[in-house]
């Protein structure tokens, strides 16, 4: 599942319909990250400067349109707002985290955290629906796997559908969704309560749940990936050693590292799982 696999399965007339809803939107989230981070490559930071400085001459030239529209009729905008000296920086983002890191870089991480939270946020929304429709009561996140687990199993489907899971994923059993499930959410929350940032009990609990993981991968994709500068190495980083390949060294106050090898693999496990559903309990 770590591939750069951006694919679909092709939807057929057949076709569950929330996996047609998921395609739908699972297209308009990659077109939008693939058509940023398209334009971003081809940009170099003197031209992003330049670009940033027209569009705030142009809103500053605006505002005072609106201004001059207001005291014509008038009326006062009262803010403060126009007399302030305001700017936006690239160099807030240089903080310590992101030194010596290139703009394309930082781009990156932006654009997997949108990815991700786009992707969960999709998916959780029409798994929620799909159980609810079934008549299993989901209000929560948190209930969304036990609760399909408990469907599966009255509708007879739960080995079908553990066999679709093994044909595309490194997913064994219920449990190892479980965990899987319980890492997305866990990062999801992260994100959507404090854009990522971490502290010291969230550091603690990622370690070991990535930890969990890397430990149902098979041996040739462990391998692979304790090469790789990613989340999903399977050795914890070192604050003192920058000079090995190891999973970014997780510090509190800075923003989770979400690297694109951690995205893609998320983002394929979302469509091995709606697809595997799909194919459950299409006609």
């Amino acid at each position: 599942m770590i591939w750069d696999s951006i694919s679909i399965k092709k939807i057929e007339d057949n076709d569950c319909d929330f996996f047609k809803k998921f395609s739908v939107k699972y297209s308009m989230v990659m077109f939008a990250s693939l058509m940023k981070l398209s334009i971003f490559e081809k940009l170099s930071l003197e031209e992003l400067e330049v670009y940033i400085k027209e569009k705030e001459k142009k809103s500053k030239i605006e505002m005072q349109e609106i201004e001059a529209i207001f005291l014509g009729m008038g009326l006062e905008i009262e803010t403060s707002v126009l007399e302030e000296e305001r700017e936006f920086s690239l160099k807030n983002i240089y903080n310590d985290q992101f030194k010596g890191k290139n703009i394309l870089e930082i781009f990156e991480v932006i654009s997997n955290i949108e990815e991700f939270i786009s992707l969960f946020i999709i998916v959780e929304d029409i798994l929620m629906k799909f159980l609810n429709n079934k008549g299993e009561s989901t209000n929560k996140s948190s209930e969304i796997i036990e609760n399909l687990i408990i469907f599966l199993k009255k509708e007879n489907k739960k080995s079908k559908f553990l066999k679709e899971m093994k044909d595309k994923t490194y997913l064994k059993n219920f449990k190892d969704l479980k965990e899987i499930w319980s890492l997305l959410r866990k990062i999801r929350n992260l994100i959507a309560h404090s854009y990522g940032d971490m502290n010291e009990e969230n550091i603690e609990v990622i370690n070991k749940m990535i930890q969990k993981i890397i430990s149902i991968l098979d041996i040739s994709t462990w391998l692979l990936l304790s090469n790789m500068d990613s989340l999903l190495n399977p050795f914890e980083g070192i604050s003192e050693r920058n000079d090995i390949i190891n999973r970014p060294f997780f510090k509190e106050g800075y923003i989770i590292p979400f690297d694109s090898i951690t995205c893609r693999f998320f983002r394929n496990f979302f469509i091995y799982f709606m697809e595997s559903l799909n194919e459950t309990f299409k006609n």
